[in-house]
């Protein structure tokens, strides 16, 4: 029972947040550089292996 009722908060949350980050093109732009700084560095730990 607690099980569904996290699942359910952490399902609602998930959809106003999503709703939010579509809305706000700054959030986007935001995102979208920690993904690329993200995978920056993983490229640079794979390439110092």
């Amino acid at each position: 029972m607690v099980g569904l009722l996290v699942d359910a908060v952490i399902g609602v949350t998930a959809g106003r947040l999503g709703r939010w980050l579509r809305r706000r093109a700054s959030a986007q732009t935001i995102l979208n550089r920690i993904a690329g700084t993200v995978f920056i560095a993983l490229a640079v730990q794979l390439a110092a292996t």
